[in-house]
């Protein structure tokens, strides 16, 4: 009997020290995750799928913004000049976070391309103004529209030397000084396109008296994603949206703990991260992963503490709200479609 009564008290004590013993463990060891993911340049700054994501001939991404609606005008050749009764209104207020920089910057590339539909034999002499939110009206210069077909023309406030912010070739493209002047292609609420006019071309003999057709105008304004050096954009995903998974983390309970990445950057953009929740979770990084390119990719150690005052068993720091400072850190800093940005998640460390 003295004997069994041993033996079960070293066996308690061998529970009790072997419970202790797993518990400082568990408070002093990292929690292995080797969890990778490999992010598609559109999919990390939230155009994938985006209605108003475009790519430009050169595979970088653009952003587009269609007119409200086209406008089909009848047009009466003979007279001297035809005014369009409507106007063009490209709305801005949807544009996704990418194209807006916080700190007031503009795409270096940005323009309004215009496409007529002209189906008479007669070329027309097409004139508007163009204006941005409540600055002043900007005349752009006059264009040749031919007959029988569409021609697309791209005004730009700089030369674009062939880097054109649009996949859509344009037959004409001209820079418009006054672009400059209103801050054109800086975030904005509307474009109004306005004083549309028509006159038949000077090139050919006045038109046959009666001839007439449905002009069809269109626009939209494109910009290619390309900053100049120090530019931010704060744009937010969540560690879900980035195929980032934490899932070992519901095998415990951490108020604070530190979850180091490893963070492989192609793009031309420091990336620094943080974290909340509606719970009371907060996280912030400890630096940010440098900027690299397609040919030199960057590879940062990126630590992101979390704090987790939510005072539920699990932490849900995955479906938080992430936001994402992007800085440029060359000029003309572009988005390449093709290109990833790799995070690998290798290890929780619980802090407290």
């Amino acid at each position: 009997m003295k004997k069994s009564l041993i033996l079960a008290s070293v066996a308690l004590l061998a529970m009790t020290v072997s419970c202790d013993l797993f518990k400082n463990t568990f408070k002093e060891q990292d929690v292995k995750v080797n969890e990778t993911s490999n992010v598609a340049a559109d999919e990390f700054i939230g155009l994938k799928d985006n209605k108003y994501a475009s790519v430009n001939p050169q595979g970088d991404l653009t952003v587009e913004a269609p007119a409200e609606k086209s406008i089909i005008f009848a047009m009466d050749y003979a007279k001297p000049k035809s005014l369009v009764p409507e106007s063009l209104v490209i709305s801005g207020k949807d544009l996704p976070e990418i194209s807006k920089p916080e700190n007031g910057e503009a795409p270096e590339i940005a323009g309004i391309l215009i496409s007529v539909k002209n189906p008479a034999d007669t070329p027309v002499e097409m004139e508007a103004s163009l204006k941005v939110d409540a600055a002043t009206m900007a005349a752009l210069p006059p264009v040749i529209i031919p007959a029988g077909g569409e021609t697309k023309i791209l005004y730009s406030k700089d030369d674009i030397n062939n880097n054109l912010p649009t996949l859509d070739n344009p037959d004409d493209i001209v820079v418009v000084p006054d672009m400059k002047a209103n801050n054109f292609g800086k975030p904005f609420q509307s474009i109004e396109i306005s004083g549309i006019t028509f006159s038949p071309s000077k090139t050919k003999a006045a038109a046959p008296a009666g001839e007439n057709g449905q002009i069809e105008i269109n626009a939209k304004y494109c910009a290619l994603l390309s900053f100049p050096k120090g530019t931010t954009i704060t744009i937010h995903q969540t560690f879900h949206d980035l195929n980032v998974h934490l899932d070992r983390l519901s095998e415990y309970t951490f108020n604070k703990y530190a979850i180091t990445l490893n963070v492989t950057n192609t793009l031309p953009f420091d990336i620094l991260a943080s974290a909340k929740n509606a719970d009371g979770i907060t996280a912030v990084a400890d630096k940010a992963a440098k900027a690299g390119s397609t040919g030199n990719p960057v590879t940062s150690t990126v630590i992101v503490t979390v704090t987790d005052n939510s005072g539920k068993k699990v932490s849900d720091i995955e479906t938080a709200d992430l936001t994402l400072t992007l800085t440029a850190a060359v000029d003309g800093a572009k988005i390449p479609k093709d290109v990833k940005v790799t995070i690998d998640v290798d290890k929780i460390t619980p802090l407290d």
